[in-house]
């Protein structure tokens, strides 16, 4: 199983990317050896975030049936990561263990 990232996801509807064609042939990649590509909540509500986000604001600015349409795909053709009690830990051991930081130092915020 593989879980999808959000920037794979929104790629699959954005022909003029120049990333779609290749991530469309790492998908089928993935199919034809028989593994699973999954999604998380997480990942869908990121999704949605930018589908509904206007062009202006640096999102896609698909109507709500668009955007809908755009997860149902996603949802016929991957699987849902369920998420229980376990996640968090894990999740907070890895960050622990790995030093994850949100921004690095010189990051500046944007505006």
């Amino acid at each position: 199983m593989y879980l999808i990232d959000t920037n794979i996801l929104l790629r699959i509807f954005r022909q003029g990317d120049l990333q779609h064609q290749l991530i469309g042939r790492a998908l089928n990649e993935l199919e034809r050896r028989g593994i699973e590509a999954c999604f998380s909540l997480q990942n869908m509500a990121e999704f949605w975030n930018v589908c509904t986000r206007p062009l202006l604001r640096n999102g896609y600015g698909l109507s709500i049936a668009d955007a809908r349409k755009s997860a149902e795909y996603i949802e016929s053709t991957m699987t849902l990561l369920p998420e229980n009690d376990q996640v968090y830990p894990i999740w907070r051991q890895l960050a622990i263990t790995h030093r994850v930081r949100g921004l690095s130092p010189s990051c500046r915020p944007m505006g």
